[in-house]
């Protein structure tokens, strides 16, 4: 499974707009900003991906992190809980 394109600059290359046009469509149609729903997304996939047995180090790589620690990182940091006490359950 490939890591999807998730920056801004490509995807906004992409739909033909600029980067700070794209910037405000997101703002006003979703109201959040791009890294929040990249964010979310990535923490969904995550989520799901350990619902179907992967192990963290698979995830990490699937999703395009270096390794399991900077993945839960970045799990820590985007929705304030322990990627830890999330994986014991």
């Amino acid at each position: 499974m490939e890591r999807p394109s998730t920056r801004l600059r490509e995807i906004s290359t992409t739909l033909g707009v600029e980067r700070h046009t794209a910037t405000r469509c997101l703002l006003r149609v979703f109201g959040t900003s791009f890294r929040q729903l990249q964010s979310e997304c990535l923490v969904t996939r995550r989520e799901a991906l350990r619902q179907q047995g992967a192990t963290l180090k698979e995830i990490a790589f699937r999703l395009g992190y270096s390794s399991a620690e900077v993945m839960s990182k970045r799990y820590r940091h985007s929705t304030g809980i322990l990627s830890a006490s999330v994986d014991r359950k």
